[in-house]
C-alpha cells in the first residue's frame, strides 16, 4: 500500500469513529440512543473483530447490535455505513440487567 493509501485509510477510519460518536449524541440519526460500544479482537489469526453496540429503543428498553470485520477500520466503517443506511439490525438485549 502506498503512503497515500495508508493516509486515506486512516482518514476514513477516523471519520468513521467520529461519525459513530456523532450518532451517539443524536438518537434521531440512527433510531436508537446508543449508550456504548465495545470491540473484541479476533480470537485467532484469521478471525474477525466484533463490535457490540448497546442502546435504548424509543421506549427506553435495552437493545444491542453487532458488526464484525477482518480489520478494525472495516469494523468501524461498516457499522457507521449500516447506521447511515438504516440496515443495522437492533435486537432486544437479553443480557442487560435492570
Amino acid at each position: 500500500m502506498t503512503d497515500k493509501g495508508v493516509v486515506d485509510l486512516f482518514a476514513a477510519s477516523g471519520r468513521a469513529v467520529s461519525d459513530l460518536g456523532l450518532s451517539m449524541c443524536d438518537p434521531g440519526r440512527v433510531g436508537a440512543r446508543i449508550t456504548g460500544f465495545s470491540v473484541r479482537p479476533p480470537k485467532e489469526d484469521r478471525g474477525e473483530f466484533l463490535m457490540v453496540l448497546r442502546g435504548l429503543d424509543d421506549e427506553g428498553l435495552p437493545i444491542v447490535a453487532f458488526s464484525s470485520a477482518t480489520t478494525l477500520d472495516e469494523c468501524f466503517r461498516g457499522v457507521v455505513a449500516r447506521l447511515r443506511n438504516g440496515s443495522l439490525v437492533w435486537r432486544a438485549d437479553q443480557f442487560e440487567r435492570f
